[in-house]
């Protein structure tokens, strides 16, 4: 009779396995997520993170560069706008979704803790991150293959390649460089079409026209950066606003200002 293992002999037997299959964790994360989405989960966490080193800093968004560059061999978003804290990846930035303790940040666009976990795998097999933030800095390697097929199904955590360094970093050197090869056969069709480009560059200067207007630079596939149009409030003699109030019997009270 084979001995059982140790971990074997002490497990409830009431229990009933319930732990979800990385495949189909994967599969579900990815099925309605488009690759400008994926890439756009990216972008979101540069322009986040940029905000807040602006306002950490005292300083304006001109001062900080996103670059993304891409072909069918290979897709890559940099920024020098603070880095991830050691501390913040082995607690956060790597977890599948935020734990109850994560404190959100009031300049942040994203809200669930998943865009940059579910951008590594719509993009591509082997993933890696370099980061130099103001306190730390380290590289982790991602193998998604390894990863998904590990003999211990319960083992979903990552790893730095070496012990992190713990020293201080100027804030104009601090970089986050991730690098995903092995593309996706999606992925590697879409960069090789032209007219993503063309969709992907319109699409980011629309949702950061704020951003963009305030002096952030974002490159793509280009040394130029994105313009986005101009925010202008229109006046005119003849263009006036309204405003309307009510207090309902309820103590609700609505008010309402068009221009």
């Amino acid at each position: 009779m084979a001995k059982q293992k140790p971990e074997e002999q002490n497990e409830d037997p009431n229990k009933i396995a319930g732990i979800p299959s990385k495949e189909l964790f994967i599969d579900m994360l990815v099925k309605d997520l488009s690759l400008r989405d994926a890439i756009g989960d990216l972008v979101d966490n540069s322009v986040d993170a940029a905000n807040k080193m602006a306002a950490m800093n005292k300083t304006d968004l001109s001062k900080f560069t996103i670059k993304i560059s891409f072909d069918k061999n290979h897709f890559a978003i940099t920024d020098n706008c603070g880095g991830i804290e050691e501390d913040d990846a082995r607690k956060y930035a790597f977890k599948l979704g935020k734990p109850k303790d994560y404190s959100q940040g009031k300049h942040t666009i994203g809200q669930f803790g998943i865009g940059m976990k579910r951008a590594f795998f719509k993009l591509g097999e082997h993933i890696v991150v370099e980061s130099v933030a103001l306190n730390s800095d380290f590289i982790i390697s991602i193998p998604v293959k390894e990863w998904r097929e590990r003999a211990d199904e319960k083992d979903w955590d990552f790893k730095f390649d070496k012990t992190p360094n713990l020293k201080k970093h100027q804030l104009k050197d601090t970089k986050l460089k991730i690098v995903v090869t092995q593309l996706k056969h999606d992925a590697k069709n879409q960069f090789n079409d032209s007219q993503f480009l063309l969709d992907l560059q319109n699409e980011i200067s629309l949702e950061h026209q704020f951003a963009i207007n305030k002096g952030l630079k974002i490159k793509i596939n280009s040394d130029k950066p994105l313009t986005a149009p101009k925010i202008t409030l229109i006046s005119d003699r003849d263009f006036k606003p309204c405003y309307w109030s009510h207090q309902f019997p309820s103590g609700l009270k609505a008010e309402i200002l068009t221009t």
